[in-house]
């Protein structure tokens, strides 16, 4: 038996969750809602005794079902406020602008722990995925309450085929840097490198799949990000008489943009160093949102080990602290 198993939330309907998932994105809420949520389940489990030794190592996530709470009958979509109450000096609050979502989805958190209990009699598996349960539905995912939760299932790291089943219908979140740098290389060479060249045997010639954009040399990341949030209006040729569209993401899949972490904008300040910050009892830094391209998938058209799709944190460089589905040499959450 493989020294982990996984934790399957099956199913978990959050409302009122965050949709502002990042200071130039909105939508489905920032990984580290649902990471964070995951190691402050980790910290309440250890403290009881039918958990002590469980420690996590990354949560994969799938998505069910979305829906945010904005009017976009007009011209421009607007997110709906809540109305604070009335001051005690009778004037009216000041609206802060926050944006919800209510969304069902499903997490597998990988875990290790002591199998031989959790596994060895149906009962005791019974037990301890009731209790895990219940801990969930007692503190929030994304900043969302939970509503409801369809089922709490441990599996053996030798299930995953079951796994990958029990995530249908939904759409996986994945890390596509291979669909990034695709995008980059399309975007200075001006034409698909993942495509495969067609060699003419008689005359030689290549034909390959031209971008219409045109390319750019001075192509960096930035403009790969927002290249997968435009359509591109071609103008016609002498022979056409019609403009044409295109877009970077075509036959790519459901690709977005993500945050996937912090990059400090100042140097480390001691505990008790900066006022006004949440937990003074802690070092502080000044950070800024760093973005990465995702992707989202069906769970069936997960290649290969299903251990590389699960989202964990890595700070093992210096000064960046990202949420990576690579293996960075300190894994727990």
């Amino acid at each position: 038996m493989n020294d982990y198993f996984y934790i399957l939330v099956d199913g978990l309907k959050l409302t009122n969750a965050n949709a502002i998932s990042g200071p130039q994105s909105y939508g489905f809420p920032a990984l580290n809602g649902f990471i964070s949520a995951a190691h402050a389940l980790e910290r309440r489990l250890k403290k009881l005794a039918d958990f002590p030794d469980i420690s996590f190592d990354g949560v994969l996530i799938s998505c069910r079902d979305f829906k945010i709470k904005m009017d976009d009958s007009g011209y421009f979509a607007t997110f709906n406020q809540k109305r604070a109450p009335i001051l005690k000096d009778g004037k009216t609050a000041p609206i802060i602008e926050e944006g919800y979502v209510d969304l069902t989805v499903s997490l597998v958190i990988k875990a290790t722990g002591d199998q031989l209990r959790l596994f060895n009699l149906d009962k005791n598996k019974k037990t301890f995925e009731e209790k895990f349960r219940n801990l969930c539905l007692m503190q929030r995912f994304a900043g969302g309450s939970v509503e409801y939760i369809r089922a709490v299932e441990f599996f053996t790291a030798e299930d995953t085929d079951t796994l990958k089943r029990r995530l249908l219908p939904g759409f996986v979140l994945i890390d596509a840097y291979e669909d990034a740098a695709n995008i980059y290389h399309e975007m200075v060479e001006g034409y698909r490198t993942e495509i495969e060249e067609k060699i003419d045997p008689e005359t030689g010639e290549i034909t390959r799949y031209i971008c219409p954009v045109g390319h750019n040399p001075e192509t960096d990341m930035l403009d790969v990000l927002i290249s997968t949030a435009a359509i591109y209006q071609i103008p016609p040729k002498a022979e056409q008489s019609e403009w044409t569209r295109y877009s970077f993401k075509r036959d790519r899949g459901w690709l977005v943009p993500i945050p996937v972490g912090y990059q400090a904008i100042t140097q480390k300040y001691d505990a008790d160093q900066v006022a006004n910050i949440r937990n003074p009892n802690y070092a502080s830094q000044f950070v800024e949102v760093i973005y990465g391209l995702g992707k989202w998938v069906f769970p069936h058209r997960l290649k290969g080990d299903i251990n590389q799709y699960f989202w964990r944190y890595d700070n093992s460089v210096e000064n960046l602290y990202l949420i990576t589905q690579h293996q960075p040499s300190n894994t727990n959450l």
